[in-house]
């Protein structure tokens, strides 16, 4: 799988968590990395615990465009 995204009026229904641990469960040795794109996306990453890796150059740094991994 490349990417999903769950449908707006659909969020915070818990879909995208159990869809995450779903891929998990049935892929759990590759890693996994996650792009966010915006504040919502953000605080979905964050709220699962993952990594954020931000760019280490400071003009980039503090914008939404980050990637996650899983811990």
């Amino acid at each position: 799988m490349l990417a999903f995204q769950v449908a707006v009026s659909m969020r915070r229904k818990g879909i995208g968590r159990m869809a995450v641990q779903a891929i998990r469960d049935q892929n759990p040795l590759p890693r996994m990395t996650a792009l966010n794109d915006d504040v919502e996306s953000k605080q979905f990453w964050d709220g699962l615990g993952w990594i954020r890796h931000e760019s280490p150059h400071a003009i980039l740094r503090g914008g939404e465009r980050v990637t996650y991994s899983v811990p």
